[in-house]
């Protein structure tokens, strides 16, 4: 019976377990195309995000029919939705409890957003209410994003396909102020839907104010 030192066991044990080299490119290929295909599923899931394409004369048909805007009407939201309207819109304890109040009153002495002056509003008495808008990306969703500016309220919306709605203050006739402040690529692409129409806005940049005329109805 032959006799074996222990080195000599470790070299036929390691003999044993080292694979030979044509066995390690099946290996080798596997772990390669699962990572691959990991990869193209990724993608799949999450496509890399494409900056908009608005020709020219798109940009210049948006443009012109927005300066045609003399007055956008928007739905008033209904007095029993007004509470849980109020605690969805994101509020610190004093906005919200400044907003509640202001909504109760009959009317109130207020400054428009985009007056030229407080000295506008003097003597000006009108309904506070709130009102919805529906915001949404009308080209590729890569990242565009807004701020929606009426009754000194303020909200940011992130652009997507899908429709955002969102609730304002608003002051019978007056503006909605809309700023850009991210741009994915190619311009801010943004569509507003009011109650009876919906408004595709000039093509903005970052930092780009827009003044859109309101009735709130």
């Amino acid at each position: 019976m032959r006799h074996l030192e222990p080195k000599q066991l470790m070299d036929e044990d390691a003999k044993r377990v080292q694979p030979k080299k044509g066995h390690l490119f099946p290996l080798v290929a596997g772990v390669i195309l699962m990572v691959a295909l990991g990869g193209f599923g990724l993608t799949r899931l999450y496509p890399p995000s494409v900056p908009d394409h608005v020709s020219q004369s798109e940009a210049k048909e948006r443009s012109e029919a927005f300066a045609k805007i003399k007055s956008f009407p928007v739905s008033i939201v209904p007095q029993e939705k007004t509470v849980a309207t109020l605690a969805n819109m994101g509020l610190k304890p004093p906005e919200l409890e400044a907003l509640s109040q202001a909504l109760a009153q009959p009317s109130a002495k207020t400054t428009p957003v985009g007056s030229p002056s407080p000295a506008a509003a003097v003597g000006s008495e009108q309904k506070v209410s709130l009102v919805e808008l529906v915001l949404w990306d009308t080209h590729a969703p890569d990242g565009d994003m807004v701020r929606i500016t009426s009754a000194g309220y303020a909200r940011d919306v992130l652009l997507s396909k899908i429709p955002t709605v969102i609730h304002v203050p608003g002051i019978g006739a007056g503006v909605i102020q809309v700023t850009g402040l991210k741009d994915g690529g190619g311009g801010i692409t943004l569509g507003i839907k009011g109650s009876q129409q919906s408004v595709l806005m000039p093509i903005m940049s970052e930092g780009q104010s827009l003044s859109l005329p309101v009735n709130f109805q």
